[in-house]
């Protein structure tokens, strides 16, 4: 075996074991193995009615399309006819630690280290646009498991990542006692329409990695939220553009 064929082994299994890892980490998260909810983790600091920033709790479904996609990218670079192939080269060991940094993140929130967990979503989101700026750059978009698997997933993640970025950073700011980014009760009401709108503008992301003319738009419309400014009714908010303008 040559040198070129270990390290494509080592990095397929590294892959495999960094998603499961992540899943697992993702089920803790959950509340189904044992761990606090994510939304009751860390004092509620991530609940719908958290901050200023906080997405819906619906929202947070996004995560199940995310790791099934993670996962069956991971199973499928194990399959030998995929393991030299320059796109799992170029994509594999980014996949692989932002994988890590999900369970990380998750770790912190479940220890009530809010601060920490912003400075890891941080380095995901960078992570995340050095991998997804790789797979753009790449000749041509190939098969479908391709568009699929990674231009999908990769672009409906990073979407996801920059709202939650954004929502970590609020929710940072309210446990430090910067009151401004708190919601005061009958003050500000999150609409009863975000989910969909946000759902919709992650997705934006994912289509934005199949086509080179939507990548800005795409992860652009991935960070709005109407969890976010333009859903609060607030007249020190202004309003931004809607994904449909």
């Amino acid at each position: 075996m040559s040198q070129t064929e270990k390290s494509d082994r080592v990095r397929r299994v590294v892959v495999a074991l960094t998603v499961v890892g992540a899943v697992v980490a993702a089920l803790f998260g959950s509340g189904l193995l044992g761990g606090t909810s994510i939304k009751d983790a860390a004092g509620g600091a991530f609940a719908a009615d958290a901050t200023v920033l906080s997405p819906a709790g619906i929202a947070f479904s996004i995560w199940s399309v995310i790791y099934l996609g993670l996962f069956l990218y991971a199973l499928w670079q194990l399959v030998p006819a995929q393991a030299a192939k320059p796109l799992h080269r170029t994509v594999g060991y980014g996949i692989a630690a932002s994988a890590l940094l999900n369970a990380v993140w998750i770790a912190c929130v479940q220890a009530w280290r809010i601060a920490e967990s912003f400075v890891i979503i941080v380095i995901l989101l960078g992570v995340l646009l050095v991998v997804f700026v790789r797979a753009c750059r790449r000749p041509r978009r190939g098969t479908i498991a391709e568009i699929v698997l990674v231009d999908g997933t990769l672009g409906l993640y990073l979407g996801w990542v920059t709202v939650a970025a954004a929502a970590n950073l609020a929710a940072w700011l309210a446990d430090i006692g910067v009151s401004a980014w708190t919601q005061a009760l009958g003050s500000l009401e999150p609409s009863p329409s975000s989910e969909p709108v946000l759902s919709r503008c992650s997705l934006r992301g994912a289509l934005a990695a199949g086509h080179p003319g939507w990548r800005p738009a795409g992860v652009w419309c991935g960070s709005q939220s109407d969890a976010g400014p333009s859903n609060l009714r607030h007249p020190s908010w202004r309003r931004p553009r809607s994904c449909s303008q």
